[in-house]
C-alpha cells in the first residue's frame, strides 16, 4: 500500500504489530487503534488486513466472524459499540474485548487493598471514553484518551480525638502520681575537653491525680439477644463508642486547664501556624495543632473580599478538627507533653441486678478507668481563637 496518510500508516503498524505477536493490542495501543479506526474507511481497513498472513487469523477468530448466529450477533453488537461499519476483524475483535475487560479504578483498589499498608497510595488507571465532540474535519467522534487517576489514597481514617494523640502509660491502684517537668532555662552548649559543664535549671512539680471511672449501662431482652444476630455486639460497639467521646472530653479537659495561656498575635489561619511555632521554639516536636469541627470549616472555606477562596496557611501545621474542642478555641500540645495513665480498657460487661434474671432482662455495661494529665505544660497551650471566617 502506497501514499499512506500519517493516520492510515499507525493503523497499519498496529494491525501488524498485533498479528506478529498474536496478543490483542494493550494501553495506548488499545486507545490509539480504536480512536483512529473510525477515522478511516471501510475499503482501507478489509484492505490493510486481507495483507496479513492468513496464520494470524486463529480457529477462534475465524469462529468470531463467521461462526454460528449467536455469535455473528455478538460481533455486530462489537461493531455498534465501537461506531465501526465494515466486518469487525479479529484484530479488532481482540482489542475491544481487551480495552472492555480492564477493571474499574474500584475493582483495581479492591484488588490492590490487601497489600497497601496505612498511609500509602497506589496507581489506578482509566480507560479512554466516548466523548459527544466530533472532529470538524473527519466528522469522527473524540473520545477522551486514557487518563492517570491519580494517587488514589487508602489511609484508614484520620485520627480526630485527643486520647488518640497524646502517649498512654499503663497505671496501677486508684491515683497515678509524676512529676510535672518544665525547663525554666536550657544552658546546654558544646563544652571542651575537661571543661566545666553548665548547668540548666530545672522546674519540677509532684502531681498526683485519681484515676477516674467512666462507665454507663443499658438494660436488653436477653432473649432478644439471643435470637437476633449481631446485636450484642452492636449495643456493645455504642457502648464503646459513646464512652470514648465522654474520655476525650476529659482530656481535652485536662489539658486546656492545665496549659499555657496562648494569645494569638495574628488572624485567619496564621493563627495555626503561631501556636505551632510556639511549642517549637519550646523545644517541642510531633505537634498537634486541635480545633473545634466548626472552626476548621469556617478556616477552610474562607474568602477574600472577592469572593476568592483564601486557603489554609502554607505553614506545616498538623491540624486536627476534634468535636472534643470547645468552639471558639485552640489547643496545641507536643503529643508527649501529656498522657492518659490506662487503669483498665473500655470493656462490655454482662450482668443482673434486682429482679432481672426472672424477667429475662440484663444489664450490658461498658467501663473504663483511668486519667489524663499534662508532663509538661510549657508544650501544651490553650487560648481563645479569633474569628477564623472573616474576608482578607
Amino acid at each position: 500500500m502506497e501514499n499512506l496518510t500519517e493516520t492510515e500508516q499507525k493503523y497499519l503498524d498496529l494491525v501488524q504489530k498485533c498479528a506478529a505477536t498474536g496478543e490483542p493490542l494493550t494501553g495506548s495501543d488499545c486507545e490509539t487503534f480504536l480512536t483512529i479506526r473510525k477515522q478511516l474507511s471501510d475499503d482501507f481497513v478489509i484492505k490493510a488486513h486481507n495483507l496479513m498472513p492468513d496464520s494470524t487469523v486463529t480457529e477462534g477468530d475465524e469462529k468470531s466472524i463467521s461462526g454460528n448466529e449467536d455469535q455473528q450477533t455478538l460481533t455486530q453488537t462489537d461493531k455498534e459499540e465501537a461506531n465501526m461499519n465494515a466486518p469487525t476483524t479479529p484484530v479488532e475483535l481482540k482489542t475491544i474485548a481487551a480495552a472492555e475487560a480492564q477493571p474499574t479504578v474500584m475493582e483495581q483498589i479492591e484488588k490492590a487493598l490487601p497489600g497497601i499498608k496505612r498511609g500509602e497510595s497506589f496507581q489506578a488507571e482509566l480507560k479512554a471514553i466516548s466523548g459527544p465532540n466530533t472532529d470538524a474535519t473527519t466528522g469522527a467522534q473524540i473520545g477522551i484518551p486514557a487518563q492517570w487517576a491519580g494517587l488514589v489514597p487508602t489511609t484508614l481514617g484520620v485520627k480526630n480525638r485527643l486520647y488518640d494523640l497524646i502517649r498512654k502509660i499503663g497505671a496501677n491502684g486508684q491515683a497515678v502520681s509524676f512529676a510535672q517537668v518544665g525547663l525554666a532555662e536550657n544552658k546546654a552548649k558544646a563544652v571542651k575537653e575537661l571543661g566545666l559543664k553548665p548547668e540548666s535549671e530545672l522546674l519540677t512539680v509532684s502531681k498526683t491525680l485519681e484515676v477516674l471511672t467512666h462507665a454507663h449501662f443499658t438494660t436488653a431482652s436477653r432473649q432478644v439477644l439471643d435470637d437476633v444476630a449481631g446485636l450484642q455486639a452492636l449495643i456493645g460497639s455504642t457502648l464503646i463508642e459513646g464512652l470514648s467521646r465522654v474520655i476525650d472530653q476529659h482530656v481535652f479537659t485536662q489539658l486546656s486547664t492545665n496549659a499555657t495561656t496562648f494569645t494569638a498575635s495574628t488572624t485567619g489561619s496564621d493563627v495555626f501556624a503561631e501556636a505551632s511555632l510556639k511549642i517549637q521554639l519550646a523545644g517541642g516536636s510531633n505537634i498537634v495543632v486541635a480545633v473545634n469541627p466548626e472552626d476548621y470549616l469556617a478556616a477552610v472555606i474562607a474568602k477574600s473580599t472577592q469572593g476568592e477562596y483564601v486557603g489554609l496557611t502554607p505553614f506545616p501545621v498538623n491540624l486536627v478538627a476534634s468535636p472534643s474542642v470547645t468552639k471558639g478555641t485552640i489547643l496545641a500540645f507536643d503529643q508527649s507533653a501529656a498522657a492518659y495513665f490506662n487503669r483498665q480498657d473500655a470493656g462490655i460487661f454482662l450482668g443482673y441486678h434486682g429482679s432481672q434474671f426472672v424477667e429475662n432482662k440484663i444489664t450490658v455495661l461498658c467501663e473504663s478507668r483511668g486519667v489524663a494529665g499534662v508532663l509538661n505544660p510549657n508544650l501544651v497551650l490553650f487560648g481563645n481563637l479569633p474569628e477564623i471566617g472573616a474576608a482578607k
